[in-house]
C-alpha cells in the first residue's frame, strides 16, 4: 500500500516537478469502450494534516483528470462538472476511479465517475464532468475574422459575451494585492489575500439582506506552470485544486462575524460542488478574484456562489456550492444582535419621521 511518507519523497520533497500534477497521477486497472478504472498512485489528503476526511479540490481534481484520461479528443477541455461528496475520503488508502462514458459527441462527451476508498470499498464521492472544443474565446474571434476575411456567408457561431462586472472589492484591490493580510496553506499550494471586510464585524447587519452581501478575496495556486509535462491539464488542475477553499469557513464574514482562530473552529462539511469553466484564458498560477456572496442559509445548509475573475476583470469560471453548517451559539448570538442594532436604528429613524 502507497503511504504517505512516499507522497512526502516522491513529490512535496523535489524542486523541479510540478507537484500537483505528480500527486494526481493515475494508474489505469482495466479499460473497455464503456467502463475505465484507474487507481491513484498516492492517497488524497484532507486540507489540514489534523483534519478529518479529504480535501474536496483533491477528489474534484484527480476525478477530472481520471475522466479527461478515457477522451480519444485531444481538444476537448472541461467545461462543467458537478460533484458529491457521499462520505468522507480518507488518507489511509488511494481512491479507485470508476469512469463511465455516458456520451462521445462531435463537440462535447461526458464522464460519469464513482470514487471508492480502496482499502474498504466504500463509495465516497461521485462525479459528473461534460467536456466541450472550442472554449476559447480568444481564437474564435480569430477564426471568426479569418471567415470574414474569405467571404464566408451564413457563418454558424459569431462570437458575442457578456459577463457580471466584479463587485467593488476588486477594483478597490486589484492593483495592492501584495498590501493584503494573506496566509499559504493547503500543503502550501494555495496563497489567499484577504480584503479588510474579513477580519472585522459590521456595527449593524440586516439579516433580510444578508444574501446579497458582496464578498471578495484574492487567490492563487503556489506552482510554477513551466514544470508541468502537460500544461493543459495541469492549467485546469490548479484551478479545480483552487475552487473548493475557505468558502465555507468564510460564511461567518456573511453572517457579520470577523474571521478569528476562536471563532472559525465550527462544524462545516461540504454536500456538493459545481464548477463552470466560460472560458479557458485563465491561469490559476496568477492572482484571481474571487466574487462570492452566500444566498441562502437554512435547515443547517447554506449555498455560496462564486465567480472567479482574472485581473483583467474577465470572468473565466464559477463555482457552486452547497454545504452543511452548524454556527456555535455564540455566533447566532452575536449576528442577532447586529441584526438588533439595524432594527433598533430602523425604528429610531421610522420615529424621527413622525
Amino acid at each position: 500500500m502507497v503511504t504517505l511518507e512516499e507522497l512526502q519523497r516522491n513529490v512535496y520533497d523535489k524542486d523541479n516537478i510540478s507537484k500537483l500534477e505528480a500527486k494526481f497521477e493515475l494508474i489505469e486497472q482495466t479499460s473497455d469502450s464503456r467502463v475505465s478504472i484507474y487507481n491513484g498512485r498516492y492517497p488524497l489528503q484532507p486540507f489540514r494534516d489534523d483534519q478529518r476526511g479529504v480535501y474536496g479540490g483533491e477528489f474534484v481534481s484527480q476525478g477530472v483528470l481520471a475522466a479527461w484520461k478515457t477522451l480519444s479528443d485531444p481538444e476537448l477541455t472541461p467545461h462543467s462538472l458537478h460533484g458529491y461528496f457521499v462520505k468522507a475520503g480518507s488518507n489511509n488508502s488511494v481512491v479507485r476511479w470508476e469512469v463511465e462514458n455516458v456520451s462521445d459527441g462531435r463537440n462535447f462527451a461526458n464522464r460519469l465517475l464513482r470514487a471508492f476508498q480502496t482499502h474498504t470499498d466504500v463509495l465516497v464521492f461521485t462525479l459528473q464532468v461534460s467536456f466541450t472544443k472550442n472554449n476559447d474565446g480568444v481564437k474564435r474571434r480569430e477564426v471568426y475574422e479569418e471567415q470574414l476575411a474569405k467571404g464566408v456567408e451564413n457563418i454558424r457561431s459569431i462570437p458575442f459575451s457578456f459577463q457580471k462586472v466584479p463587485n467593488p472589492l476588486f477594483y478597490q484591490f486589484k492593483d495592492n494585492i501584495d498590501s493584503l493580510p494573506s496566509i499559504e496553506h493547503t500543503h502550501e499550494f494555495m496563497t489567499h489575500a484577504f480584503t479588510p471586510d474579513a477580519f472585522r464585524s459590521p456595527k449593524v447587519l440586516n439579516h433580510e439582506t444578508i444574501g446579497s452581501r458582496q464578498l471578495g478575496l484574492f487567490a492563487k495556486i503556489n506552482e510554477d506552470p513551466s514544470l508541468a509535462t502537460d500544461k493543459i491539464k495541469s492549467k485546469y488542475t490548479a484551478a479545480l485544486y483552487l475552487s473548493d477553499s475557505l468558502f465555507i469557513t468564510l460564511v461567518m464574514s456573511a453572517v457579520g462575524v470577523a474571521i478569528s482562530e476562536e471563532e472559525k473552529n465550527f462544524f462545516r462539511v461540504s454536500l456538493d460542488h459545481a464548477v463552470y469553466f466560460h472560458d479557458s484564458n485563465f491561469d490559476a498560477r496568477d492572482w484571481l478574484f474571487i466574487d462570492f456572496k452566500f444566498p441562502s442559509m437554512g435547515n443547517d445548509r447554506a449555498l455560496v456562489l462564486c465567480n472567479f475573475y482574472t485581473l483583467d476583470g474577465r470572468l473565466v469560471f464559477s463555482v457552486n456550492q452547497e454545504f452543511l453548517c452548524f454556527f456555535p451559539k455564540k455566533i447566532i448570538d452575536k449576528s442577532n444582535s447586529l441584526h438588533e442594532k439595524y432594527l433598533a436604528a430602523q425604528n429610531s429613524q421610522e420615529s424621527a419621521k413622525l
